[in-house]
């Protein structure tokens, strides 16, 4: 057996209770598109935008004839939408 024991010191650890600072910070909406009323610019190159959406692999007519029709032509908003759907537009597209 040994008769040894560590020193002792004096040094004692800090009672202090750390808190992170306060963040000001605001995450950013997320963003949407403007609503309007008016119709969407007349498409580039001559092709109408259901040919635009049947090319893309959008092959369901009356389904494009239908958000065509809301979104009043606007082709941006139509395929945000198409692609923002829960269904099977991908088995339907050949």
């Amino acid at each position: 057996m040994s008769n040894w024991t560590p020193p002792q010191s004096e040094w004692n650890p800090p009672n202090v209770v750390w808190t992170p600072p306060l963040s000001e910070w605001i995450p950013p909406p997320l963003w949407s598109p403007p609503v309007t009323d008016e119709p969407a610019i007349p498409l580039q190159g001559g092709g109408s935008a259901m040919d635009q959406l049947i090319e893309m692999g959008f092959a369901d007519r009356g389904r494009n004839r239908q958000l065509l029709d809301k979104y009043h032509g606007d082709l941006q908003r139509v395929i945000q939408d198409l692609c923002g759907e829960d269904n099977d537009w991908h088995f339907n597209r050949h």
